[in-house]
This record gives C-alpha cells, structure tokens and sequence, in this order.
C-alpha cells in the first residue's frame, strides 16, 4: 500500500513537471514567434523603403501573425500543444524571409540606380544635345539656303522661320528633359497618418448591428490606412465592456488618447503597405442569458470562429435608455521596430450594442 501512495506521488509530481516543461515550452516558442515576426517586419521595411514591391511579402507576414494570433488564444485558454504547435508553424512560414527580403531590397536598389542613370543622366544628356544639333542643323539649313540663293540669284529669307525653330528645340529639350524632371521636382508629402474605420455589413457606412440577441451572427468590416510613408505593423486587440468599464479616451489631441485598461481578448495581426488598406470581415455572435430584469450575463464571445471567455461579463439595467448596454472595441496598436515594442496609436473604434433581445 506504502508503495502504491509512492508511485501516485511519483506519477502526479512527474505529471506536473511535464505539464510546467510543456507551458514553457508554449510560451517560449509564442515569445519566439513574436520577436521573429518583429525581425522580419524590420527587414521588409528596409526593402519597402528601398523602394521594392513588398507586397508578396508582407502576404507572408501576415498569414504568420495569424498564426501567431491564433497562438496566443490557446495559450491563453491552456491549449498548450495546440499554441506551441501553431507557434512553430509561425516562425516556419518566416524561414528564408530575410534572405528574400534583403534580396529584394538589393534589386530595388540597383533597379533605382538603373533608373536614377537612364532617366536622369541619360536625360540630361540628351537636353544638352538638343540644342547642339538644332545649332547644326540650323547652321546647315543656312548653307543650303545660301547655296540655293548663288545657284538661282532667288531671294531666300530664313528669318522667319527662325522663331519656330528656337520654338520646336525649346519644346524637344523639355519632352527629352522631362524624365530627369519628374525625379528632380517632387513635391514632398507632409502629412503622415493611420486611419481606422468600421463598415456595415453592405461595406457601407451604415447598417451597423444594434439589437443583438444571443446566438445571432452579425458581420462588420474592419479597415486600416496606411499612409505612414513605410509599410507598418499593426495589432487590434479586441475588447469588450459594459458601461461602468474602462473606455479609450476620444477627446483631446491624439497623442495625449489612451486605451481602455481592460484586456484583449484577442488580437489581430495586420501588415500595410504604405499608401493601402486592409479590410477585414469580422462576424461575431454573443452567447449570454438574462436573469430576471436586472442583468445580463455574459458566457462568451465568438469572433471569426474563435470562442472568446466572457465568463464573469455582467451588464446591468440602464433605466435611462432602456437597454442592456454592451460595447465593442477594436483598438489600433502598432509596432515600434526600433523599441521592439507595440503600443497604443490613439485610435478606435467601436459598436454601441443593445443586448436587450
């Protein structure tokens, strides 16, 4: 009997062991993924600002932050197998990424250059010698004139047609001219910025769900703009409140705007190219019950097929409006490549939700 409680013990605490070796495990392979995908981001935005189209591989990038998304749900909800798993195959989709993306930063480089001599020195060059052969040909034009005038004693008056040729030369140095020009003369751009929006489910600005019953889908757009000068890394977290929780602040200048103490949820990964938009359908469903006429309790959340924990979400009768109040938030993060760090890009947005349905 002494030598079974033994091996129970033994067992349980060998259990336990595996079980804490098999959570580092996770988290170390979810803190991995993240600092390769930070890594990656940096080397594309190299070959993004050298000028590359990087849009095949921020594709790439993209499909491993879901990955890595996907990660960070199981290891919140224990799934430990199930996050090391998709962790590892985060950072396999990102084996080779920097080679390539050095590569196509080398190509663009020299594509630049390429382009920076034949358009611009090989147009230059071209407008100097404008001028120079219309001088010749004029200077020939006379000769020929004068030789026609001593053969025929006619009289041939060049002064006329003098200010069209002047005209047409001055034309062609500007066509030639124009490829150096419109290198040259570029009106630089002074205003950088991120917009976030929210579309209903006809991608249009209205038609958003307001009465929402429990186990009834609804769809929304979500949409970001890049118009950084750099293609950026993004996070959304996604989060929920009643009316008494912490909301992100919506007044004042943007840098002075913070984000609702409450946690994330869950978190959407986004890569944009500079000047593009991303838009992603979301639908969404709660499932919660409502006990008598005094509060709404709240189970979970489904959001793209990934089950959300609400379990101890209360909302309460609002007597003022009549409704059992509930908010959506979506919050914009994005990535600091040289702090290695996200943080909050003062902006949001959100759905004012009745729940009582």
């Amino acid at each position: 009997m002494v030598l079974l409680v033994f091996c129970v013990l033994l067992l349980s605490g060998f259990l336990v062991q595996c079980r804490a070796a098999s959570e580092t495990d996770a988290q170390s392979a979810v803190s991995e993924a993240s600092q390769r995908i930070g890594v990656c981001y940096g080397a594309v935005a190299n070959a993004g600002s050298a000028g590359a189209n990087v849009s095949a591989l921020l594709q790439i990038l993209n499909t491993a932050g879901d990955l890595l998304s996907e990660a960070q749900l199981a290891l919140s909800h224990g799934g430990l197998n199930s996050s090391y798993a998709l962790a590892l195959q985060s950072q396999q989709m990102l084996q080779g990424f920097e080679a390539r993306a050095a590569g196509e930063q080398s190509d663009a480089a020299h594509a630049s250059f390429v382009g920076l001599m034949v358009n611009v020195v090989g147009s230059l060059v071209a407008t100097v010698a404008v001028p120079i052969g219309s001088v010749a040909l004029w200077t020939r034009v006379k000769r020929r004139a004068v030789r026609v005038v001593k053969r025929t004693s006619a009289q041939v008056d060049l002064g006329e047609y003098r200010l069209t040729f002047v005209v047409v030369t001055v034309v062609v140095m500007l066509l030639v001219a124009s490829p150096a020009l419109s290198r040259l003369v570029v009106y630089p751009r002074t205003t950088f910025f991120s917009e976030m929006y929210l579309l209903g489910s006809d991608q249009m600005a209205e038609g958003y769900p307001y009465n929402v019953s429990s186990g009834q889908n609804y769809t929304v757009y979500l949409g970001v703009g890049d118009q950084l000068g750099y293609c950026a890394y993004y996070v959304v977290e996604v989060k929920f409140r009643n009316e008494t929780e912490s909301a992100p602040s919506s007044f004042g200048p943007l840098e002075n705007r913070t984000p609702s103490g409450l946690p994330s949820l869950f978190n959407v990964t986004a890569f944009v190219a500079d000047e593009q938009d991303w838009e992603l359908p979301i639908t969404f469903s709660f499932d919660y019950s409502v006990t008598g006429n005094s509060q709404v309790v709240f189970h979970s959340l489904t959001l793209n097929g990934e089950v959300l924990n609400l379990e101890g979400q209360v909302t309460a009768w609002n007597a003022t409006e009549n409704v059992f109040f509930g908010n959506l938030i979506f919050e914009l993060w994005i990535y600091n490549a040289q702090a290695t760090v996200l943080s909050y890009h003062d902006r949001f947005v959100d759905l004012k939700l009745n729940m009582t349905s």
